[in-house]
């Protein structure tokens, strides 16, 4: 009695082991609607040589090579051989969580694998926002080289007037403008009024 009891208690602690040693990440599968793509079950070796049945299910799919349902319902996907799963078209409808058990001669599962599938829509990418960003950020930036260019020429350049050039202004323009008036009706020779200084703006 004594020996039935310990050997009940190594098997539950070997599947327990082996529960533990199974469980794998979720791996992460990206492709675009329209592509073809393959789920593997990633199984070792040893795996290979225990395993008897590979089943695949996903939200309204189950395929298994033990009840001889190797083909999807739709035809667009299909149960290889070393257990894998294959797509030859995705669609946006296939996306989601599939789950890959396989199972020994007895039934007993012997490892599973969790794939997350994410279909992006056809046309779209995940590399074509940044890229068009980058184009337009080195247009922009070419525009303002250009501009900087164009705008040092021209105040470099001999004989052109710019904001920022000082221009001379005399103070009396206008009174000097009205002596001379009165002085040529007069008939008088007007004096030479003294120099007045420039004034810089």
């Amino acid at each position: 009695m004594m020996t039935m009891m310990m050997m009940m208690m190594m098997m539950m602690m070997t599947m327990t082991i082996r529960m533990m040693t199974n469980a794998e990440a979720v791996y992460v599968i990206r492709v675009r609607s329209g592509e073809a793509v393959t789920m593997r079950p990633n199984l070792t070796d040893v795996d290979r040589r225990l395993v008897k049945d590979v089943r695949w299910t996903h939200r309204n799919l189950v395929v298994s090579v033990k009840n001889n349902m190797t083909m999807c319902h739709h035809g667009r996907c299909e149960l290889m051989v070393d257990g894998s799963l294959r797509y030859s078209r995705i669609l946006a409808e296939d996306e989601g969580k599939y789950w890959m058990q396989a199972f020994d001669e007895h039934g007993n599962r012997v490892k599973t694998t969790d794939v997350q599938l994410l279909v992006d829509p056809v046309g779209s990418s995940s590399v074509l926002v940044p890229t068009l960003t980058c184009i337009f950020l080195i247009f922009v930036l070419i525009l303002i080289a250009l501009i900087v260019v164009r705008r040092r020429h021209r105040s470099t350049s001999p004989g052109t007037l710019m904001e920022s050039d000082y221009m001379t202004m005399h103070g009396n323009r206008g009174n000097k403008e009205r002596e001379e008036e009165s002085v040529r009706g007069s008939g008088l020779e007007a004096p030479i009024p003294p120099q007045e200084e420039d004034i810089y703006v």
